[in-house]
């Protein structure tokens, strides 16, 4: 019997860390939208729009790689955020290792409500996959 697996045999990935983010939309969950991105590559990771339950709590998860930075966005397309004028809106990241522990980290500064526009967040993670810079938060520019 050959050790060999078949070459139509398919790779098994698992992921090592992901983002977790925690979105709590408000009263118009259609106008918030986000999106993750490798600063590296400028490849949108991960992203999220279309939300049509208000006051729902969404749970979006992203596999992560090593030794990148990435930027997420939270956009809000009636200028007014997420939170508080129109409901208790919120969002949180997370990295959420896939080990023994499965811990969920939160990133410093990666969560809030109460914009405009738009925010962003920038993190970095080493060559081992921890957190080495978080830039908390900045308003996006056009």
């Amino acid at each position: 019997m050959p050790s060999d697996l078949p070459s139509g045999s398919p790779t098994i990935f698992v992921c090592k860390v992901n983002f977790t983010l925690v979105l709590l939309t408000d009263k118009y969950p259609v106008e918030t939208s986000w999106s993750l991105t490798n600063i590296f590559t400028s490849e949108v990771v991960g992203e999220g729009s279309g939300y049509q339950n208000d006051n729902e709590e969404h749970v979006e998860l992203v596999c992560l790689f090593y030794n990148n930075c990435y930027v997420f966005e939270i956009l809000d397309k009636w200028d007014d955020g997420i939170c508080c004028g129109n409901g208790p809106g919120s969002y949180a990241g997370f990295l959420t290792y896939e080990d023994e522990s499965a811990i969920n980290l939160p990133i410093p500064g990666l969560n809030g409500g109460a914009f405009t526009d738009s925010e962003r967040h920038r993190f970095c993670l080493d060559e081992d996959g921890i957190l080495v810079e978080g830039l908390g938060r900045s308003a996006a520019t056009p």
